[in-house]
């Protein structure tokens, strides 16, 4: 008996190490078992991801060298922001391919750092004013946000009219660009580059300025998320890109866009199931040909511009060599207020002759002392039906 009690223990024994080994090799990696340089204390790798701890000071060089971590990763690469709040100077990435997650829309907040960026210097490097870029990338944020004030240091454009109103540019263009070219990713810039920017339950907040203060940028402080394919630097601006990129069950409000995507070819745009309480600017969609661009069962409202602003190719005027590609809007299922602004949707066939396949339906538009709630210009292939508009407008 005495034993086959011993067997028992040592049966046991082995059953509970080999648990341990199981239990050790899932477990994250433990503070300094990391690479690539990245502080212990607050980059660890784990085997669901990269995780990043806020440090309470400056997180640009953590959240950095994780994100250089995952490039260099490859393809499914995760970057895991904990719960927390996280500063963080000009973040620079190219060919990243995964996720940026965090601990929920209220729970991980990202925001520039105290005092403000220094934007001029950025602009006499030759780079443009998107706080994170990402560049030639596949990029997916969730579940976080980011707080987005006025946040250069000081003034990068000095243009002040004798009146004392401003055309400072007090702020940056963009806050996040996804799939934008990088100079040299290809041979001479003449191919397309694949990119995509997805986001899904993120919340982006920038406040409006005070325009009686000399600080304010005329095109808005910001796009929440600008999808661009216009080229950087060596290559030229008639570069487009191809891709995705698509805003879902977010939460974005402020000074400027909560979407424009530009210079896509052969694409697929989609707003979808968003909240936007209050921008001076909507969506946005230009020389998007071959593409489609569907808003869809969002809730917006705007102060400045229209809600949604679609253009197939911008044409000659500027430059660009229009395709001869049908570009797909579909408007469906939104409650849209134009409170004051231009119009509820405004649809432009460029300025030359191109085909844009239009679709504006279902819709609420409170026109709310806007111009009109639907305005159409040059498009040949349009149905506007079932809409609810209400409020007066100029134009009825």
């Amino acid at each position: 008996m005495a034993a086959i009690a011993k067997r028992r223990s040592v049966t046991a024994l082995l059953a509970i190490m080999a648990m341990l080994a199981t239990l050790l090799a899932v477990l994250p990696a433990a503070a300094g078992a990391t690479t690539d340089g990245c502080d212990p204390d607050h980059v660890r790798k784990g085997t669901h991801g990269i995780h990043v701890y806020p440090s309470g000071g400056d997180d640009t060089e953590n959240i950095q060298c994780a994100l250089d971590m995952a490039v260099a990763y490859g393809p499914g690469a995760k970057v895991i922001l904990k719960e927390g709040n996280y500063y963080t100077d000009w973040i620079r990435v190219h060919g990243f391919d995964g996720r940026i997650r965090g601990a929920g829309m209220n729970e991980t907040t990202i925001s520039p750092l105290p005092g403000g960026l220094d934007c001029k210097a950025e602009v006499e490097a030759g780079n443009g004013l998107v706080w994170w870029a990402f560049l030639a990338s596949n990029v997916m944020f969730k579940k976080l946000s980011f707080d987005i004030p006025l946040a250069c240091s000081e003034p990068y454009f000095e243009d002040i009219d004798d009146e004392g109103f401003g055309f400072r540019a007090q702020d940056f263009n963009y806050m996040v660009v996804s799939a934008t070219r990088a100079p040299g990713a290809t041979d001479g810039c003449e191919a397309m580059v694949e990119g995509s920017l997805r986001v899904k339950e993120v919340k982006a907040t920038a406040p409006f300025p005070d325009f009686s203060a000399m600080v304010f940028h005329p095109m808005g402080a910001f796009g929440a998320f600008f999808a661009g394919g216009t080229a950087l630097n060596e290559c030229d601006a008639v570069d487009r890109m191809v891709g995705k990129a698509w805003v879902k069950y977010s939460h974005i409000e402020g000074f400027g866009s909560p979407l424009e995507a530009a210079s896509w070819y052969d694409s697929q745009i989609v707003f979808k199931h968003n909240v936007v309480p209050q921008t001076d600017a909507g969506v946005i969609g230009s020389n998007l040909q071959g593409s489609a661009l569907r808003v869809l069962y969002n809730e917006m409202t705007t102060e400045g511009f229209s809600t949604v602003v679609a253009d197939e190719c911008s044409g000659t005027p500027f430059g660009l060599d229009c395709a001869e590609d049908t570009m797909k809007v579909r408007i469906r299922d939104n409650h849209i207020t134009a409170a004051g602004s231009l119009t509820g949707v405004f649809a432009v066939d460029g300025f030359v002759e191109r085909v844009m396949d239009l679709r504006i339906t279902e819709n609420n538009i409170n026109q709310l002392g806007s111009l009109t709630g639907v305005l159409i210009v040059n498009t040949d292939d349009a149905r506007v039906r079932g809409n609810i508009h209400t409020g007066e407008a100029v134009h009825g």
